[in-house]
């Protein structure tokens, strides 16, 4: 059985769910200190969260609903449901209550 690119790399879960936050582009949760640290891995090319703090803050969301854990998305009957299935690995918010104030931006919600 081949394993997609996706899938061929670590899960993205949150160490902590103090201060989780949630991409507004493609739902990923994780702590605020994960996106400084390493950026969104679905949106990174996109939104460049990595190291800069105002686009964290402008870019994800500490109000979010739900939470679904995805460890082979491509395979997911409710990643397909919620159109997750080609991202990486990891904890995905159901819904949130913002919009994406960077230009360029196309949030899922």
């Amino acid at each position: 059985m081949s394993r997609k690119n996706s899938e061929s790399r670590p899960s993205i879960v949150p160490t902590s769910f103090k201060r989780t936050r949630a991409c507004l582009d493609c739902g990923l949760v994780k702590t605020y200190e994960q996106f400084y640290d390493f950026g969104c891995e679905n949106c990174e090319k996109n939104l460049n969260l990595r190291g800069d703090k105002e686009r964290i803050n402008n870019n994800t969301t500490p109000n979010f609903e739900g939470l679904i854990a995805l460890m082979k998305p491509s395979e997911s009957w409710i990643a397909r449901r919620q159109r997750l299935e080609r991202r990486v690995p990891g904890c995905y918010a159901l819904s949130t209550d913002a919009e994406p104030t960077s230009v360029g931006s196309r949030g899922r919600y």
